[in-house]
């Protein structure tokens, strides 16, 4: 079965509830919620599942008097997919230039990465620390671990397999991403409704080169010395990004506010909202 199939259009995009701003590598896909006096909380989504992945969050920190960002990735859900080296400054001048577009940069806000969020949003604080007063990280990449199988690192022929599998497998990992009881079955549609768009695939691929998810640990240090409050999360079942490594994220950010959530995998905020949405809430509404 063939994914790629047509352009995405401004027809396609005003179906959607976010809206679209033009920035210097393409238009961005984002959904600004809650009135502008509140305290922004910004959530940056992961490697490959687009902004809808932060629904039942986006509404808890709506209703509980927050302003709220999500967007989609360069690559990904609505987003433009521009033909460039998908790496991390692409990815931190686009979360940059989104704020910067929306006159959202008069205040420091909150930023919350999953998974491949994570270190977009370590990179970001880095590099502009004064706007971030409180950091969010859920299953963050950015250490060593089993990443790219070998025969994908083939030039040529890694390509070409994952032009031919690659549709299947990232569906199929999914699965591995929540525990056995929880209901995505809309998220299935949100990733699929992506993948019918020209570039999905091609942004894929070359994140995975381009955007190492295993060295990031000299940033989360630089991070880690700055007196921003920073809370991880993380889910013990996790084998996308494993949980083993949480010892060494919790090494580099000293005092780190840390929690483990039993019986879930790589969405913690997705598979226990019971649990992990009244822990975020209480970071956020801290005074620290």
């Amino acid at each position: 079965m063939r994914y790629e199939k047509k352009e995405l259009t401004n027809q396609i995009r005003a179906k959607q509830s976010g809206q679209m701003v033009q920035l210097s590598k393409g238009k961005t896909y984002y959904e600004l919620k809650g009135a502008p006096a509140n305290d922004l909380v910004v959530l940056v989504h992961g490697f490959s599942m687009p902004s809808c992945i932060w629904e039942p969050l986006f509404l808890f920190l709506l209703d509980n008097g927050f302003s709220v960002l999500r967007y989609d990735l360069y690559g990904r859900g609505y987003s433009d997919r521009p033909k460039l080296k998908y790496n991390k400054d692409l990815f931190v001048d686009q979360l940059h230039e989104l704020l910067s577009a929306l006159n959202l940069n008069s205040k420091p806000y909150s930023l919350m990465g999953l998974s491949m969020g994570g270190p977009i949003c370590i990179h970001y604080t880095d590099k502009y620390p004064q706007f971030v007063n409180k950091l969010v990280l859920s299953d963050p990449a950015g250490f060593p671990f089993n990443g790219i199988p070998f025969i994908m690192k083939i030039p040529g022929l890694s390509k070409f397999l994952f032009k031919t599998l690659g549709p299947n497998l990232l569906l199929k990992k999914i699965d591995t991403d929540f525990g056995k009881n929880v209901d995505i079955s809309h998220l299935y549609e949100c990733f699929r409704e992506q993948m019918k768009y020209k570039g999905f695939l091609d942004a894929i691929f070359s994140t995975m080169f381009h955007f190492p998810m295993n060295t990031s640990k000299p940033v989360f240090q630089r991070v880690g010395c700055l007196s921003i409050p920073k809370l991880l999360i993380w889910g013990v079942n996790d084998t996308t990004v494993p949980f083993s490594l949480h010892q060494e994220v919790i090494s580099t950010l000293p005092g780190v506010e840390f929690h483990a959530i039993s019986n879930t995998s790589h969405i913690p905020h997705f598979e226990k909202p019971e649990e992990v949405n009244p822990i975020i809430l209480k970071f956020l509404q801290s005074t620290h």
